[in-house]
């Protein structure tokens, strides 16, 4: 599952049975560089491959393409003897097929199928995204486990959270996290909502802070300055510090976004 981070931190139960139903195996994951925090720390896995599209894309089309073929060369040398495609766009499923691996499973959708030779044909039902990825990977014979998600990023950096909670004074308060960010508008309340939900949390004994990842400053920023008392921003931070601090939150209002799902790998309270 190369992106994104949301999807990646929802395919963290399949890493984990497959680890349980084959104890003994050499597990890889397939991810863009941009998510390279999302796996960190991860037990389950022996390696994280990287591909990295952004720079591909800036590159002139025949040295991306030259760079293309060297990265799924690279694929075949792993020699693996089973792949799992999560998603089966063309280009993961081109992947899939140049492996070599013999055993290939994916989504039976229309002609990218032909790459698997272990088919998932429940497509029609509505399912959680991680339930989705545990029954895909039943049809290779992985035994379905619990949908818990994982996230372990945060674990080196809880010294940090301790020290930044205690330089920005927000230590021993029960914190309220607002997350404003998504992956694209749709998915993104109005910001006159969180400045609205924003000054009624300022009413009570709860300290709301606001998030923002480098996409979202200007949204962020915006809302906080739309409010005659402007919050401490979460900003600037790595996906892991950003997580540490989140630890210590009571609860955390947010979009559907990366950031929601690590808030429920780490049990935090979610609205």
């Amino acid at each position: 599952r190369i992106g994104a981070l949301g999807d990646i931190i929802l395919s963290t139960p399949l890493i984990r049975a497959i680890r349980q139903s084959c104890p003994k195996s050499k597990i890889y994951y397939l991810a863009d560089t941009t998510y390279r925090e999302a796996l960190t720390g991860n037990p389950y896995l022996n390696e994280v491959i990287y591909i990295d599209r952004g720079k591909m894309k800036k590159e002139k089309t025949w040295r991306r393409w030259v760079s293309e073929l060297a990265f799924l060369n690279s694929l075949r040398a792993y020699h693996f003897d089973l792949i799992i495609d999560l998603v089966a766009t063309p280009r993961s499923a081109l992947m899939t097929l140049v492996t070599g691996a013999p055993y290939r499973a994916g989504p039976n959708y229309r002609v990218r199928k032909l790459a698997f030779n272990y088919r998932y044909y429940d497509l029609d039902k509505e399912q959680y995204v991680a339930d989705f990825n545990l029954n895909l990977a039943a049809v290779v014979g992985i035994k379905p486990q619990t949908h818990d998600l994982d996230f372990y990023g945060h674990i080196p950096e809880e010294k940090f959270a301790r020290e930044y909670l205690t330089k920005y004074n927000l230590v021993n308060r029960p914190l309220v996290g607002l997350n404003p960010g998504g992956t694209w508008p749709a998915k993104q309340w109005p910001n006159e909502r969180w400045a609205a939900f924003t000054r009624y949390f300022q009413t009570t004994d709860y300290t709301p802070v606001l998030i923002a990842s480098v996409r979202e400053k200007e949204i962020v920023s915006a809302i906080n300055q739309s409010l005659a008392k402007p919050v401490h921003i979460i900003q600037n931070l790595t996906l892991g510090q950003v997580a540490a601090v989140m630890k210590s939150m009571k609860v955390i209002v947010t979009n559907d976004s990366g950031l929601r799902f690590i808030a429920i790998a780490l049990k935090i309270p979610t609205v």
